[in-house]
């Protein structure tokens, strides 16, 4: 009895994986078919103000993020710091920027409400002919014509948003950690999103190199004082029956985590907010006319995988065992089966950093793929603790992922392969 409901657990989870993968392959030939946008000019009367999120980054970040940004080649733009650092030398970097006519430094005292009450509260002193929101973090570096392909984008008025590429380019050679982290973000933003957008389904927003519709933003009430405002953003925007458009051609370079403690703080975060927009969200998507089922399926998915992070785990330890020491398994699957799965959910990371590395242009750096898989397992338990925590207590708690400004590249454009 007891291998029998070990098989029949182990057959469903795996089933379950199964589906996941398709999807990733489904959407891989999705991207590899995808084309490149036409430009329209951007609009006419559009003013940006473009919000730059700080807390506590050392001076060399803060000074190479408004140097680009100050050399933004779109005419009609402010720049506004919405900081709430502690740090004397974070503080302190701002005054070679005080007298610089195109930069509002916004300081707070206080957290309240994490990086989206910072921007909202930016926000109250943006000049009065904003009408679109440009976010960079501190460790992004946008081209000069950065604001002008972000604008470009909408291309109709139920786009509210559009998200570039985040290119982690700048010191993906560091170590070994960014080496994996560079797979999966690239995985990632240049195999899954693109097809997202190509089909017009639910798409998160990734918190920088991204611009937002002032009206839109304001008619959902602003960034919600959340540890993952980037995402309860993207659920609000699709529940209105706008969307957001994705397009990779727009690179903003950005830097990866160096060490393995700050890669895991950045997943467990990830991993607590996205949970707590399950709690929140789920039936309002459920229930909503304005999001199509491949959208709600796509919300669904992705706000609840870090929960299944522990299950996943345990499948791939069980098909392993299964194909590599069957006498340790034998109740669990039969070989027949272990096998083929293994490696369908297998080449999934491999597959998807391939194609993405080769849109990027970077198929030099295909010999990183293994560390990425590897960061993924590394991750899965602390993931796991976080999404059951935010699942839990319904609250949690905003880590900043420190980064150097150590740059093993400089950041310049480079043309995706389509």
């Amino acid at each position: 009895m007891a291998n029998s409901a070990v098989t029949i657990l182990s057959l469903g989870l795996s089933l379950l994986f199964a589906v996941y993968a398709t999807r990733y392959y489904a959407y891989s030939i999705v991207t590899l078919r995808n084309w490149k946008p036409i430009d329209p000019p951007p609009e006419e009367a559009a003013f940006v103000t473009i919000l730059l999120p700080i807390y506590n980054e050392p001076a060399r970040l803060i000074n190479r993020l408004l140097n680009a940004c100050v050399g933004t080649e779109f005419p009609r733009y402010e720049i506004i710091v919405a900081d709430d650092s502690n740090d004397p030398e974070t503080l302190l970097a701002y005054n070679a920027w005080k007298d610089n006519p195109r930069v509002k430094i916004v300081h707070r005292d206080t957290r309240e409400g994490f990086k989206g009450g910072a921007m909202n509260n930016a926000l109250r002193y943006a000049d009065p002919r904003w009408t679109h929101a440009v976010i960079f973090d501190a460790d992004y570096v946008p081209m000069p014509d950065t604001v002008f392909q972000l604008l470009s984008r909408f291309e109709d008025e139920k786009v509210a948003a559009v998200q570039g590429y985040q290119h982690h380019d700048l010191n993906d050679s560091e170590t070994w950690v960014t080496r994996g982290a560079r797979v999966n973000y690239t995985a990632w933003q240049l195999t899954d999103f693109p097809a997202r957008s190509v089909l017009k389904t639910f798409i998160p927003l990734g918190g920088s190199a991204m611009i937002v519709r002032r009206k839109v933003l304001e008619e959902v009430e602003m960034f919600s004082p959340t540890i993952a405002e980037d995402w309860d953003l993207s659920v609000k925007i699709h529940l209105k029956g706008y969307r957001v458009l994705y397009d990779d051609s727009i690179r903003v370079s950005a830097e990866c985590p160096s060490r393995l403690r700050q890669w895991l703080r950045q997943q467990m975060r990830w991993a607590e907010g996205t949970t707590i927009l399950f709690r929140k969200y789920c039936w309002k998507v459920l229930k909503s006319p304005n999001m199509g089922v491949q959208a709600k399926m796509n919300y669904l998915m992705d706000v609840s995988i870090y929960l299944q992070a522990v299950p996943m785990l345990l499948v791939s330890i069980v098909l392993a065992s299964r194909v590599f020491w069957p006498s340790l398994t034998a109740a669990a699957l039969p070989y027949y089966f272990a096998l083929p799965l293994l490696v369908y959910l297998g080449a999934v990371p491999f597959t998807s950093g391939a194609i993405g590395f080769r849109r990027d242009g970077a198929t030099r750096k295909l010999y990183w793929l293994p560390l990425g898989l590897l960061l993924t397992y590394i991750a899965m338990p602390f993931a796991a603790y976080s999404a059951f925590k935010g699942f839990v207590l319904n609250k949690g708690t905003f880590t900043v992922t420190k980064k150097t400004g150590v740059e093993s590249k400089v950041a310049e454009p480079v043309e995706l392969v389509r």
